[in-house]
């Protein structure tokens, strides 16, 4: 076992039990549920906003993207193609090093989340929140741990892709470009053709069930995202916790798509054949 393996491990635990302890040993004073923002601790308050009161923004205006302004500042089509294709390299480029790092990706996300989740805590008891909220805030880190952990497990197409691509060089400039460029041909080739359905897509949901963790466990940072839970949290508790349970369980099946995909892959791929050549049989008549 790798280092960076006894690493995620052991901040994947460290999460679970601190969460634990916190949830059953913390002792919270049902009734005490302000938040404070500004001001004195023991008498600010949350204040909702309404949604239909305008807000300024005293730094600087946007100006709307009218058809006018489109006129007066056009875009010529080979500086809208170089855009697409700096987006198109940097995706590629993002897809390799998320592929090839990710071992070292979930322990940094898991210990990154540890930390979170001991400011949060602190947050709990600063702001004085209620027994359920503080037992949300808990059990939401120990299921963002426990996914976070599961990417670990990496799917077999991904494994081939992983095995044709040759370990990294950082000797130099040069050739740490050429390894991209190599690797990066190979995304490239996955997800294009054939490839795209049969290995190209699980890339594609891995990579973006990994970004949104990524963002997740990095939002849980801040404070100002922190309030804003608790604020929706209070609003209406039945449709956040729905919410937050169909994001997760979405999110884990972008993670582990292969489960699911390949198994429907098998079962639809015949009836659209049949389908594709009961259409052609009628056309040819």
């Amino acid at each position: 076992m790798e280092i960076k393996d006894i690493i995620t491990i052991i901040g994947t635990l460290f999460s679970i039990a601190v969460a634990i302890k916190t949830l059953f040993f913390s002792k919270i004073k049902e009734g005490q549920n302000t938040i404070n923002i500004n001001g004195n601790r023991n008498n600010a308050k949350i204040i909702k906003v309404d949604k239909k009161t305008n807000i300024t923004n005293n730094k600087y205006v946007i100006p709307q993207n009218t058809s006018n302004n489109r006129r007066s500042n056009p875009v010529s089509t080979e500086e809208e193609l170089l855009k697409w294709f700096g987006i198109i390299i940097s995706v590629i480029i993002a897809i390799v090093l998320t592929i090839v790092f990710n071992n070292y990706i979930v322990s940094i996300l898991s210990v990154l989340l540890f930390f979170a989740m001991l400011l949060n805590i602190r947050r709990t008891k600063k702001y004085q929140l209620s027994s359920q909220e503080t037992a949300f805030i808990i059990i939401e880190h120990v299921v963002l741990s426990i996914i976070i952990f599961s990417m670990l497990y990496i799917p077999q197409p991904i494994k081939v892709i992983l095995d044709q691509i040759k370990p990294i060089n950082s000797g130099g400039l040069s050739l740490l470009v050429e390894w991209l460029s190599e690797s990066g041909k190979l995304i490239w080739h996955s997800l294009q053709g054939n490839e795209l359905s049969n290995v190209g897509i699980i890339i594609l949901l891995r990579f973006t069930a990994t970004m949104i963790l990524s963002y997740t466990v990095i939002n849980h940072f801040l404070n100002k995202s922190f309030i804003g839970l608790i604020m929706k949290f209070r609003e209406n508790r039945k449709k956040f916790y729905v919410s937050h349970i169909l994001f997760y369980v979405f999110t884990l099946l972008l993670l582990h798509s292969s489960f699911i995909y390949f198994p429907l892959k098998e079962i639809l791929s015949p009836l659209f054949k049949r389908s594709g050549d009961g259409i052609s049989d009628w056309l040819s008549r």
